[in-house]
């Protein structure tokens, strides 16, 4: 399921409706999808954009991340001054796992396509 300049997997949308706590009825609620579509998305069947889109979105708007294409997590908070000081640290900490994971990604799709003459 294409998204952007990435993947969204089925295994992504799982752990995504497992981390906001939803059942499938009210994700496909949100999203403006039947159940069955989510349920099917979910296995890995493939979809148009727009229901990814739709999905994504109502995600989104629950406070998740797509990040390439294997991670999910929550949205980490804007106001971090109010957070203790190991909290903010392990934000930290997430935050650079993440952008060197991201960084990774990239240019191993760049070389991939270096090689392919994409």
């Amino acid at each position: 399921m294409r998204q952007g300049d990435y993947m969204i997997t089925g295994t992504q949308l799982r752990m995504a409706r497992a981390a906001v706590r939803l059942g499938v009825r009210d994700i496909a609620k949100l999203a403006n999808v039947s159940p069955a579509t989510v349920t099917r998305l979910e296995g890995g069947a493939p979809a148009n954009s727009a229901t990814i889109q739709a999905l994504k979105t109502a995600y989104e708007d629950k406070g998740i991340l797509f990040i390439g294409d294997s991670w999910v997590r929550a949205r980490l908070p804007e106001d971090r001054k109010n957070l203790s000081d190991d909290l903010r640290e392990i934000y930290e900490k997430i935050d650079t796992l993440v952008n060197q994971r991201l960084k990774s990604e990239r240019l191993k799709n760049k070389q991939k396509e270096d090689v392919s003459g994409v």
